[in-house]
């Protein structure tokens, strides 16, 4: 997996009011999510399918009830030392939520990279059970 082609498309901020682009995967991007770096200015693409991450923290999770997209957003390694955001998407321009956007105007496409979890991954069964325990308790 090198980079995946994401389109970008155009909308308005309702809190700050700026046009700005938010990228978003086609309908048949099953298992796939857009994670956008927490100041808004950079999105990749996540893999959940055969992801030995999500796996290892549905097992470690199996009986509680836990936000997928969060964990997995926490784990994942940094872009450019810029930690994910934890909602998806964030207006690049004041970093508020987006409660709502469209797929009207089509602006561009890019290629994106996609996310790792190389740092979890190192880590020893334990450690990685410490780690995904105590983000669901961070909350």
């Amino acid at each position: 997996m090198d980079k995946r082609t994401v389109v970008f498309f155009k909308n308005t901020c309702r809190r700050c009011f700026n046009d700005i682009e938010i990228p978003l995967l086609g309908d048949f991007a099953y298992g796939e999510f857009i994670f956008q770096t927490a100041d808004g200015q950079d999105f990749l693409v996540a893999q959940f399918i055969n992801n030995k991450t999500e796996q290892e923290v549905g097992q470690i999770l199996s009986d509680k009830t836990f936000d997928l997209y969060k964990i997995m957003s926490q784990l994942a390694d940094k872009k450019d030392n810029k930690e994910f955001s934890t909602v998806y998407p964030i207006c690049p321009k004041c970093k508020k939520t987006l409660s709502y956007y469209t797929d009207n105007t089509r602006t561009i496409e890019k290629e994106a990279d996609y996310v790792t979890w190389t740092g979890f991954q190192s880590k020893d069964k334990d450690k990685k059970r410490e780690i995904v325990l105590g983000l669901l308790n961070k909350d």
